[in-house]
């Protein structure tokens, strides 16, 4: 990402409009620090070790009109505990926006409530006209951690707290992605979502393991409604379409998201890894879920719980006074809800009238039966929605409940779960929550038992007090949500594995685990490649064979320019002579740079490239096969005898120039567009130079990088003012490089590929790096 920085940043908010989510405990902290040796009170359990690390709004700068806590910077506060003792420190997430709003010495951004109104892009520049805050959710997963804000991309950060960036996955993933996906703890997966205000209006996704996005489906909503978390089963994902429309025509007169009933609330189940027509929709009485706990199956009924609004009101509108708040206090309460694939039946009851969110289980018993739910709750009546003042414990076998009251001046997050490495049971562990106290003024980060020992049954007094972490400022306990992960270090599949909900990281030492290779380590145990395949790889190789719809992405920087070319053809795989040989052909291509230029190839161009088939280099780990193309050089529009080592031509009229997309012009003809009254062509002659690496995945598709080392000069133009040698080399960063190759019938021809690439492959990608 341009422009970052690792020097410590300074806030600049002094809520001079006296903005009610930047009063008190909401006011934000202004700047970055590292603590060692935090005070504890009591006790830290031995075998509570690592990090917990929690994300949250945090503006740097005074907001531009009316302040929502969903508007703020993402800051991030790293508690880590170890046999040293305990230390703090807190980075602001450098965003783009963010980093632009720096630069500039003030807010440029507003908030959602006037999130249309785009600031002028001589102040944004890259940023785009929408700051994406990252300001929701931290998820550690296939060794990335990701900061989540449910209207953008993920952002990469470090173990330390620094920025990284944006992440799409490797391209993949060109749409929002929610801030509560789902991490299978007995596959490794991430199941997840994205939704958005135009059409498609939800996008469904799977990742594997190892960080791969390999599977997407469009889901048809009949409307833009706001969808915070979603349910797993073992073999489902749920989906909760409830009737929370945003109303665009509303922005800037009126609250951004309305609640219309008359829309009706449905209940979707959809296969882990369906296509669109498998999904199966279950209406039920209008209700909002903002978060769910978890989601199981009993025969052909799913069953999920979840705190139920019956009408949401979460103050997303600019046009109430500054000075007053806009929600109102309108609370969900605990449910139960089920829909029975079988005969159709759907519904939900509630478990309990104590209101309450912010759920939470042992992230263990995701997509099966759980027994413990844990939320925060509300026990005094002069409490508002986010203001939480109790941590709940409910036994879902027995109907017992439990409760650790904060008191009168104490205000509660959300809990995480953090097991004990020592422990069986599914309660054995410990719940850590950022606890604020309005009369000293301080957060605490208390530790409880999360077999309810210490709280009480009956009553809203104080409990005793838990063993707790004295911190160096106040936090922002309301309005965010924490979550439990693992450190970097630990293998993969742990005994207690990585799981993810909002705004924290809990990281435990000392966890019995099982040792699983990724895909890294995978490739070095692995046969040392060769193109001749071994009689072991042999008997499972010919599963390989066939059509596979390729499509992939080269990144290129110039003097002045950033460029993709995207193309998409065809790739055969096949044995012959002991040879996995791949064989391309190309169909057509599309082009996006950083500039206000077009540039287009007919197909007949794009077709023109045929290089030759190549025994690929084949390696096999853990029953996954993986494969290198080595580069094979070829010509487009030149004739070369030796194709990687004749000199291009600079001569037009030289005799090798060959016509290749038969325009009647030399060499390969490109189509130039930099305005309506400015248009003219290029003709050049190429040198492809490509090589890709791809891994097999579990649905058999192929994922990888492409490696270019092409060479073109332009040996003529329609007018000399496009007679410019550009100088391109491909971007060092690979994932702006992807390849995916999707098993396809061998019937496919190009015209099948153009109708099918949207259901295919991601959506274009921009320049955005």
């Amino acid at each position: 990402m341009d422009n970052l920085t690792t020097e410590p940043l300074l806030g600049h908010a002094v809520n001079a409009a006296d903005q009610p989510d930047l009063r008190g405990n909401r006011m934000p902290v202004a700047d970055e620090i590292d603590v060692a040796g935090c005070t504890v009170t009591g006790d830290l359990p031995a075998g509570l070790r690592g990090t917990f690390a929690r994300n949250g709004p945090n503006p740097m700068f005074e907001p531009i009109g009316r302040y929502s806590v969903l508007d703020g910077d993402g800051m991030v506060h790293a508690i880590t505990i170890d046999d040293d003792g305990v230390r703090y420190r807190n980075r602001w997430i450098r965003s783009r926006g963010l980093m632009a709003e720096v630069a500039h010495g003030e807010a440029i951004y507003p908030g959602l409530g006037n999130v249309l109104d785009f600031p002028d892009r001589s102040l944004t520049g890259s940023a785009g006209p929408v700051k994406n805050p990252a300001n929701t959710h931290l998820i550690e997963h296939a060794g990335r951690r990701l900061a989540l804000w449910e209207g953008g991309l993920p952002t990469e950060i470090t173990p330390e707290l620094d920025t990284v960036g944006d992440y799409d996955f490797g391209g993949r993933l060109r749409s929002p992605m929610t801030a509560h996906p789902r991490l299978d703890p007995r596959t490794g997966e991430m199941l997840m979502f994205g939704y958005s205000l135009f059409e498609p209006y939800l996008r469904y996704h799977v990742v594997e393991a190892d960080g791969t996005l390999s599977h997407s489906v469009d889901l048809d909503l009949p409307a833009p409604v706001m969808i915070h978390d979603m349910v797993m089963t073992e073999h489902h994902a749920v989906f909760l379409d409830s009737p929370y429309v945003f109303d665009l025509a509303n922005i800037g007169t009126g609250p951004m998201v309305r609640w219309m009933p008359d829309n009706g609330t449905r209940i979707g189940v959809l296969p882990r890894r369906g296509a669109v027509d498998d999904i199966r929709w279950f209406d039920i009485e209008p209700g909002y879920v903002q978060h769910f706990w978890s989601g199981w199956e009993e025969g052909d009924r799913v069953h999920f719980h979840g705190c139920r609004y019956a009408s949401p009101d979460f103050g997303i509108d600019n046009t109430t006074p500054l000075d007053e708040v806009s929600a109102r206090d309108l609370m969900a309460y605990p449910a139960r809800f089920w829909a029975d694939l079988a005969t159709g039946e759907s519904g939900w009851e509630p478990i309990d009238d104590l209101a309450g969110d912010f759920n939470r289980i042992n992230p263990v018993y995701d997509g099966v039966r759980v027994r413990y739910l844990y939320m925060s709750g509300f026990t005094l009546s002069n409490r508002h929605l986010g203001d939480f003042d109790a941590v709940v414990r409910y036994d879902d076998q027995t109907g017992q409940r439990t409760v650790w009251s904060a008191g009168a001046h104490g205000h509660v997050g959300e809990s995480v779960f953090a097991a004990d490495p020592a422990g069986s049971a599914e309660d054995d562990g410990w719940l850590l929550n950022a606890v604020y106290d309005d009369q000293r003024d301080t957060t605490d980060l208390v530790v409880l038992d999360a077999r309810g020992r210490g709280g009480r049954t009956v009553g809203h007094r104080p409990s005793p007090p838990p063993t707790a972490v004295r911190l160096p400022r106040q936090l922002v306990p309301r309005g965010v949500t924490p979550t439990m992960s693992r450190s970097a270090d630990l293998p993969r599949r742990c005994r207690w594995p990585v799981t993810a909900v909002v705004l924290a990281v809990v990281v435990l030492a000392g966890t019995a685990c099982t040792s699983t290779d990724d895909t890294s380590s995978s490739a070095e145990a692995s046969t040392a490649p060769s193109t001749t395949i071994t009689q072991g790889l042999l008997a499972g190789a010919d599963r390989m064979e066939g059509r596979y719809a390729h499509y992939d992405v080269v990144a290129y920087e110039g003097d002045d320019m950033k460029t993709l070319i995207i193309s998409f053809g065809f790739t055969d795989l096949s044995i012959i002579d002991n040879e996995l040989v791949a064989t391309e052909s190309f169909c057509y291509s599309e082009h996006r740079s950083d500039q206000p230029i077009e540039v287009e190839f007919s197909d007949a161009a794009t077709q023109a490239i045929v290089p030759e088939s190549i025994a690929v280099e084949l390696t096999e780990a853990d029953g996954r096969f993986r494969f290198f193309r080595p580069p094979t050089p070829t010509g487009i529009g030149i004739r070369l005898a030796d194709p990687a080592n004749d000199p291009l031509p600079t001569d037009p009229n030289d005799p090798r120039i060959a016509d290749d997309d038969n325009d009647g012009k030399p060499g390969v003809t490109a189509r130039i567009i930099v305005s309506p009254e400015l248009t003219g062509e290029i003709y050049l002659a190429r040198r492809e130079i490509f090589a890709y690496d791809v891994t097999e995945q579990p649905d058999g598709s192929l994922v990888g990088t492409v490696i270019d080392e092409s060479e073109q000069l332009v040996v003529g133009a329609s007018d000399d003012i496009f007679l410019t040698q550009a100088k391109w080399v491909q971007h060092p960063d690979p994932a702006l490089s992807p390849i995916i190759l999707i098993p396809v019938d061998q019937s496919w021809d190009c015209a099948r590929l153009r109708t099918e690439r949207p259901t295919l492959f991601p959506p274009t990608p921009v320049v955005n790096w």
